[in-house]
């Protein structure tokens, strides 16, 4: 049974006259870290964050007056620190992992 997944960083890397690297965001050596987190930990942030999402779409769905939502479709990113949530305006989305979330309505008798 799988315990725990790989979240990858992906960050720049220029050496420095001391011969440590430096990390940074504009050179072009790109180093990879590998952190591990439990499958039940991010279980957790996903379940919060679909959560979340479910609450605003349904106050939303009760604001569109005569037509409905029927599909609606979030991309989520899962941060290194295993957290998921939205990409801000103006952030990079290179080297990050995005999921897909399709919210579709659920047909009742009614429709």
């Amino acid at each position: 049974m799988v315990k725990s997944i790989p979240i990858f960083e992906v960050t720049d890397v220029i050496p420095a006259a001391g011969g440590r690297p430096i990390h940074t965001r504009s050179a072009t050596s790109r180093v990879v870290k590998a952190v591990d987190h439990s499958v039940e930990q991010l279980e957790q942030h996903m379940t919060n964050f679909v959560e979340g999402v479910q609450k605003i779409l349904s106050k939303g769905a009760e604001a569109v007056g005569e037509f409905c939502m029927d599909t609606v479709e979030v991309q989520a990113v899962i941060g290194i620190e295993g957290q998921v949530g939205f990409l801000g305006t103006g952030a990079s989305a290179s080297g990050s992992s995005q999921i897909k979330i399709v919210f579709k309505r659920i047909k009742t008798l009614e429709q």
